[in-house]
């Protein structure tokens, strides 16, 4: 990407999915946006688990340490 960011790239490269879903922005865990990021996609889920929110999450974004991320949130909440 031109703007700056980090994408996934790999296997998926052919496949017939979006191009958000195909390589998705690479974010770090311990960064302020990642923290609304969880926060709404959690609220998306209708307070869902951990799977079905990171489900979502890597439609367009790839968190480093997602798992662990996804479950800090869901103790704050």
């Amino acid at each position: 990407m031109g703007d700056g960011l980090k994408c996934v790239g790999g296997s998926l490269r052919h496949a017939s999915i979006e191009a958000e879903a195909r390589n998705p922005i690479i974010l770090p865990k311990k960064v302020h946006v990642v923290d609304f990021l969880l926060r709404h996609y959690h609220a998306k889920a209708g307070h869902s688990g951990r799977k079905h929110v990171l489900s979502l999450i890597h439609e367009k974004y790839w968190i480093i340490k997602g798992k662990m991320a996804v479950c800090s949130v869901e103790q704050l909440l």
